[in-house]
């Protein structure tokens, strides 16, 4: 039997390995376009305005983790289909709550400050941040359903939707002369893709709304009292650790230096998290069906920790040898520094990328605590990040000290997702669920 052969009949006997590639082939073509956007946008917008656009994001990174309490990870872990309906309401209408309260404190300071200074203290472009975030929430909130549903076909049409209106608006509003574009097409994309997510649930699961109720919402929400509990604080910390290198880097060696570490995430970061995301959405499936099965998924975490150590050694190598030529001739002369910073930052991208999937293995074995630790270890690593940085007067120098103490972060990220895999961990899982 040839290579290829053997290859169909193993897709055709594993239905893990079927749904993996369906999604991994179709966020690979949604992150294509993308990227092939990206040699245009970088030609429309300069480098101060892409250092914004990674500040509105990272600032919308930690909003995004308060907006949902992150009750939107019990859709995937609920028991029964009426209580993944209720955690999908109970996220949405937390963040519908924090858009209106957030909007209110954002534009009553901005009046404030008109009235008694004359001007507004900041790019009012960041009053969006609240709307922007509840976007972002609808469009992931609608992801874990189709998790839920097993409707990855679904899933990837919503990517693929999402990536060509970002592309597509972002362009247009760029050659139109729309300095914040970028923020105003990411914007569109999440709505425009949130809005089929509900189209496709209204088929599926209109009817499980009469399960809804405030005494099975208060249920959920003391039920699953966990996510808010500790995973809130540890991706808080998460989303502020991450931010910290792009707001020194703002303070210290200035917007254009981060409009350059922007672009070096965006090529080569965003394309990893979103086909790692997308394998993640099978893995969470797959991982909860073992678990009840078999007591443990580490044999699971074993195949694609090595999936992914394989698919990333091609970008590592590529990176390492011509990262700065390659954005020299696809993005102008003027992205060479981009180009730098994405060759030293290569092996952090590949540590990152290895822990992706498997990074929801917290949630699933209901770990919170532990995931906690592991963000403040990483918060400990970029403050310290930043200590140094302080010692230094170019911005590559801080970089090269970023790339190693992320990929440091990382490493251990990845050593205590295989000890969640294990049989201890999941048969205290168990434990708790008999109980």
């Amino acid at each position: 039997m040839s290579g290829f052969s053997q290859l169909r009949a193993r897709l055709d006997r594993s239905t893990f390995l079927r749904k993996l590639m369906r999604v991994g082939l179709g966020t690979l073509l949604a992150q294509s376009i993308a990227m092939a956007a990206s040699p245009v946008l970088t030609r429309v917008f300069n480098a101060d305005e892409f250092g914004f656009f990674g500040a509105f994001i990272s600032i919308q990174g930690i909003l995004f983790v308060l907006f949902t309490a992150k009750y939107d990870g019990a859709i995937i872990v609920a028991k029964t289909p009426a209580g993944a309906v209720n955690a999908l309401v109970l996220a949405l209408l937390i963040a519908g709550a924090f858009t209106i309260a957030t909007s209110l404190i954002l534009l009553a300071y901005a009046c404030g400050a008109a009235w008694w200074r004359g001007s507004v203290p900041f790019n009012l472009n960041f009053c969006l941040l609240p709307l922007a975030t509840f976007v972002a929430t609808a469009f992931f909130s609608q992801n874990e359903w189709a998790i839920r549903q097993n409707r990855f076909d679904d899933l990837t049409l919503y990517r693929l939707v999402n990536a060509t209106a970002t592309a597509g608006a972002s362009l247009v509003l760029g050659l139109a002369g729309v300095t914040s574009g970028l923020v105003y097409g990411a914007m569109l994309g999440n709505l425009l893709a949130s809005l089929l997510g509900v189209r496709a649930f209204s088929r599926g699961g209109r009817l499980l709304l009469d399960s809804v109720s405030w005494r099975r919402l208060k249920y959920t929400a003391i039920k699953h009292v966990s996510f808010p509990k500790y995973i809130v604080p540890a991706q808080l910390i998460n989303a502020f650790a991450g931010s910290i290198p792009l707001l020194f880097m703002t303070y210290r060696f200035g917007l254009a230096e981060v409009g350059f570490l922007a672009l070096a995430d965006r090529m080569c970061s965003g394309p990893l998290s979103i086909i790692g995301s997308s394998i993640r959405d099978v893995f969470k499936r797959e991982a909860v069906t073992r678990i009840r099965a078999q007591g443990n998924c580490r044999q699971l975490i074993r195949k694609i920790t090595w999936l992914l150590a394989v698919l990333s050694v091609p970008p590592l190598l590529v990176l390492t040898a011509f990262g700065p030529t390659i954005f020299g001739l696809a993005f102008g002369a003027e992205w060479i520094e981009a180009g730098r910073y994405a060759r030293v930052l290569s092996l952090a991208y590949a540590a990152a990328f290895l822990c992706i999937p498997t990074g929801c293995l917290f949630a699933i074995t209901e770990n919170q605590r532990l995931e906690l630790v592991w963000q403040a270890i990483f918060l400990v690593l970029m403050v310290l990040s930043v200590i140094i940085g302080l010692q230094m007067d170019h911005a590559y120098e801080y970089v090269v000290v970023l790339a190693i103490l992320r990929a440091v972060a990382y490493l251990i990220h990845l050593a205590l997702n295989y000890s969640l895999a294990g049989t201890a961990a999941c048969r205290q899982l168990m434990t708790r669920r008999a109980s």
